[in-house]
């Protein structure tokens, strides 16, 4: 049986977030600014945002603000 290949932007984030990161179909573009920005491990996300909406709102100036992205970022946060 194939595997599914996993994209370039998924090889930087550790492996449970990468596995978070397509449970909720986050976009190869906010993968790029998730890396780009070094939020690539749970760990990190723990550290550096006090809640949900602060996660959110992070991102929003670099990959929009659409109701379904928030939404998303979210459960990666909770996750």
């Amino acid at each position: 049986r194939r595997m599914r290949a996993r994209s370039p932007h998924m090889a930087a984030l550790a492996e449970d977030l990468s596995e978070i990161a397509q449970r909720y179909n986050l976009p190869d573009s906010v993968l790029s600014v998730f890396k780009a920005k070094a939020v690539t491990s749970t760990a990190a996300i723990a550290k550096t945002f006090e809640d949900d909406a602060e996660f959110a709102e992070f991102f929003e100036e670099d990959c929009g603000s659409s109701k379904r992205l928030k939404l998303a970022l979210k459960m990666v946060y909770y996750d």
